[in-house]
């Protein structure tokens, strides 16, 4: 629990410190990042009025509706451009491309991505392409795991 205390404490220490945020990728730019988490966190949900939703399954009250599902992966990556640390999420096809490529490297942690929407479009799918082999595990930030931020998210 974080306690009130009156007075300046050490601003120049503290502007660095700040939670785990979601990263996105800018519309008509992109994002490169490492990965840091070791294995994705998936789950299948709905979007629903600009967000989310878990799938409960078998008394999903989505699916009864015919509201599309979709599955999700979500890694902790750090921005090899802008430096700070945060949370990712794709869809399945962009998820099948990284997971072709960590199948090949024999691991998912300190792989390098780049992400951009396809064609350029601000709403196009996510493509996800390896810009670098991998970065040295002594070079990583610490594995986050990205659960408790998507189970945060569907309560709001």
């Amino acid at each position: 629990m974080t306690q009130l205390t009156t007075g300046w404490g050490d601003p120049e220490r503290e502007k660095g410190e700040h939670g785990c945020g979601w990263l996105h990728v800018p519309p008509r730019k992109h994002l490169t990042v490492a990965v840091l988490s070791t294995a994705p966190c998936r789950y299948r949900g709905h979007w629903i009025d600009g967000g989310m939703r878990p799938c409960t399954g078998d008394q999903c009250v989505y699916c009864d509706r015919r509201m599309g599902g979709q599955w999700r992966y979500a890694f902790h990556v750090q921005d090899t451009e802008g430096g700070g640390c945060g949370f990712f999420e794709v869809g399945a096809a962009t998820a099948e491309v990284i997971w072709r490529i960590a199948s090949a490297q024999g691991e998912l942690r300190g792989l390098c991505f780049r992400f951009e929407h396809e064609g350029g479009r601000e709403k196009g799918r996510v493509t996800a392409t390896q810009v670098v082999s991998s970065v040295p595990d002594g070079m990583l930030a610490e594995e986050q795991d990205p659960g408790p931020h998507i189970r945060r998210g569907w309560t709001k």
